[in-house]
């Protein structure tokens, strides 16, 4: 006689499964709800940084140009080195945020169809994510959640923002009109191997000089700029002139005393004031006050590229009756004694 056996059947044992999983499950969740809570709240971060990167990458593509991106009060989104900018999604006109409701949502084409919020965001227009700028060169934008929970970076792209680079270039002033020099208005010269600082009998001295093929990249912050130059012969003393530069770069010098004057007139208004210039015996070097502001103004302007030149002026308006300092110029025989530009300069890459 066959005896026989109870036993569970597939079903059963299915069933038994799906119940020890729920109440496995049911068990972690109420052991630390937190961590289920916080991945679901950055599961939901990630497809807000995503979301509103795809919708500025889609602005770009339609031929919109990243330098309009501005913060409320007008200036450029912050550098990813530096800091972010505040996302908003309502009309803002403060310092360190930006409303891309407008770009995004508002234009004339939506790119997206609404601003997400992190999930932690409360009422107000910061929508909890943040934007900057990826590299000064790269001009690529990366969005953020900085309200991300369990320690997880989430941003979009997920690369790490390059790190500042120093750099320093000395150049050197060329011959021949790279260097001009106008006496009293009318006595031009541009083949003396000197320069003079200063006046000659109540006529004031203005030179222009002009260095070529700056390699700093657009937007670079110039930490230090001096126009390093050498003396010849001292003329008399309390020598005081002030450093200017033409706005236009590329400015090609002038070549007479009517091109010259025309230029002069021209100049930007930022002045540096060079008092009391040191003096000395042959071969002395001297250095002027810091100009950075002179060079800032120009890597700052958005048709700046990197090579251009920069033309500069130094002159006073003749009040001391004689008072000069020569240096050797453009044409002078000894490279290394010429009129230099020494900048210092930081930018990301």
């Amino acid at each position: 006689m066959k005896r026989s056996y109870d036993a569970f059947t597939l079903i059963e044992i299915l069933v038994t499964v799906g119940l020890i999983s729920i109440l496995a499950a049911a068990t972690i969740l109420a052991i630390n709800p937190s961590v289920a809570f916080s991945k679901s709240r950055n599961a939901s971060r990630w497809n807000g940084v995503r979301a509103i990167h795809s919708g500025i990458e889609q602005w770009l593509i339609d031929g919109n140009d990243i330098d309009t991106l501005l913060e409320g009060d007008g200036s450029p989104i912050a550098n990813c080195v530096d800091g972010t900018t505040v996302i908003t999604d309502v009309p803002t006109i403060l310092d360190g945020q930006i409303d891309l409701d407008a770009v995004l949502v508002g234009s004339d084409q939506a790119y997206i169809v609404e601003i997400p919020r992190d999930p932690s965001a409360t009422s107000g227009g910061d929508t909890g994510y943040r934007i900057c700028l990826f590299g000064q060169q790269s001009k690529r934008i990366l969005i953020s959640a900085p309200d991300s929970e369990l320690e997880e970076v989430i941003t979009i792209p997920t690369e790490t923002p390059p790190e500042l680079i120093s750099d320093t270039i000395a150049v050197v002033v060329g011959s021949g009109t790279n260097d001009t020099s106008l006496l009293g208005g009318t006595a031009f010269n541009s083949t003396d191997t000197t320069l003079t600082l200063g006046t000659s009998f109540n006529n004031s001295i203005h030179l222009f000089l002009n260095f070529q093929n700056l390699d700093i990249p657009q937007g670079a912050t110039i930490t230090n700029a001096t126009l390093d130059l050498v003396v010849t012969t001292v003329s008399g003393s309390n020598v005081n002139v002030d450093l200017m530069t033409y706005p236009d770069h590329d400015t090609s010098p002038p070549t007479n005393s009517t091109s010259f004057n025309s230029l002069e007139s021209g100049l930007d208004e930022i002045v540096v004031d060079w008092n009391s210039v040191p003096s000395g015996g042959w071969g002395t070097p001297i250095s002027s006050p810091d100009i950075s502001a002179l060079i800032q103004s120009h890597i700052d302007d958005p048709t700046w590229t990197p090579g251009s030149d920069i033309l500069i002026w130094v002159g006073n308006d003749g009040s001391d009756a004689w008072s000069g300092i020569s240096v050797t110029s453009g044409d002078f025989s000894g490279s290394e004694d010429k009129p230099t530009l020494s900048i210092d300069f930081e930018y990301y890459p």
